[in-house]
């Protein structure tokens, strides 16, 4: 169009587009003002450069900022201070100027030294880290109701009765219920009465405390603080002397190698006390202590007898067996080994020492090999593969019962 050419045109290589009255306003002899042409060139962005801004932009910014400032004062304003990097005082330098007395926080840890026993000089009192550390008094002990050195909580109304009826311990405190006695009532005045006679102090507590007291496992609102028990270290030489054959009467001696679990050790202890077996011999290898968990499932019965130890147990049915014992083991039913019976068909002639071995495995092929005679229970039923053969502690009593039952 006419009109369109009239009023734009390309006048440079960018194509910038200007109007045809401001160009013929400038044009001088003919042609056209070239200042004019590069200042338009330069008005116009260019990638890479700033905008430029306008002149009144830039009169605005200078008036905004020399309105909050004084002529004579060219310190800038708040929000202009730069952040200055943090300092580190050194020691001894104060932070507000001069040398002073360094703050706190400012002080750096000096290591703890270890002072000699005569550091003091003279009088000189002690400080509180270089005092002797005292011993724990009774009165804080019993707040904290733990037992002492050496000693541990039996629980439950048997176990604690028997235990002061034999006084094969050593008592500290007997712990009540601060509460009425459901059941047992008659046993637990007498274990009170017991413990007045032995000068036990009698403390009461929560039935809440006593159990945080034990841990897992039920006191029936007594727990008694006594002394540990251990089991008797045996000897070979013990064994010659104690072997002395009884014909109107024959000895069983149990033997036990390598019972861990201490319910299934206080039921055998139970089992063993009822039925009359003479003696009880423990290893003292992978065998189960005498705790008070064992105690209370004997039912006490563990602190009515002496059980021993022994760390060669090979040598000890060797021993017996050169003496004219009859060594029995025990075997599951579903074992087809030699000279196995059942215990119902054994018949009891002399001295007989028993032998039974872990839960998991049973006796080892050593010890196998070291007895006589191989007994096992009669199943009443054809087996599952997964289940044949007893809990040790129930196999255990079956075993006595038919073995001592025919002993005179």
């Amino acid at each position: 169009d006419e009109e369109t050419d009239r009023r734009f045109a390309k006048v440079n290589s960018n194509h910038v587009p200007v109007a045809m009255e401001r160009i013929r306003s400038r044009q001088i002899g003919g042609g056209f003002d070239v200042d004019f042409l590069e200042e338009t060139k330069s008005a116009r962005p260019r990638p890479g450069k700033p905008k430029q801004k306008p002149a009144w932009k830039q009169d605005y910014g200078n008036w905004r900022r020399d309105r909050w400032m004084d002529d004579d004062d060219d310190e800038p304003l708040p929000w202009q201070h730069r952040r200055r990097p943090q300092r580190r005082w050194a020691d001894g330098e104060s932070r507000y100027g001069g040398e002073g007395e360094a703050l706190p926080w400012q002080q750096r840890r000096r290591p703890q030294q270890r002072w000699t026993e005569d550091r003091s000089d003279g009088d000189e009192e002690l400080l509180p880290w270089e005092q002797p550390r005292r011993q724990q008094a009774p009165e804080n002990r019993q707040l904290k109701n733990v037992p002492a050195v050496g000693s541990e909580f039996l629980y439950g109304i048997a176990p604690c009765l028997l235990a002061l009826r034999q006084g094969q311990r050593s008592f500290s405190r007997l712990f009540l219920k601060d509460a009425p006695y459901q059941t047992g009532a008659d046993r637990v005045e007498e274990i009170e009465s017991m413990a007045d006679e032995k000068e036990v102090q009698v403390v009461r507590i929560p039935k809440q405390g006593m159990s945080r007291m034990i841990g897992e496992g039920t006191h029936q609102g007594v727990c008694l603080e006594a002394t540990k028990r251990r089991a008797e270290p045996l000897i070979l030489d013990d064994i010659s002397q104690a072997v002395e054959l009884d014909l109107e009467r024959p000895p069983v001696w149990l033997v036990l190698n390598e019972v861990q679990d201490p319910m299934n050790f206080g039921a055998i202890l139970r089992s063993s006390y009822y039925l009359g077996v003479d003696r009880i011999i423990a290893s003292s290898n992978n065998s189960c202590p005498l705790t008070p968990v064992v105690s209370k499932a004997s039912s006490g019965a563990m602190e009515m007898q002496t059980v021993y130890s022994m760390e060669d147990i090979p040598a000890l049915l060797q021993t017996l067996s050169s003496s004219g014992w009859t060594v029995v083991g025990t075997v599951a039913a579903t074992n087809d080994k030699e000279n196995t019976i059942f215990s119902g068909d054994f018949a009891l002639s002399g001295p007989t020492v028993l032998v039974l071995g872990s839960e998991g495995n049973g006796l080892s092929a050593e010890l196998e090999n070291m007895c006589s005679t191989m007994v096992t229970i009669r199943p009443g039923r054809e087996l599952h593969p997964g289940i044949d053969s007893l809990n040790v502690s129930v196999a255990t009593g079956i075993l006595l019962h038919n073995i001592l039952s025919s002993r005179k």
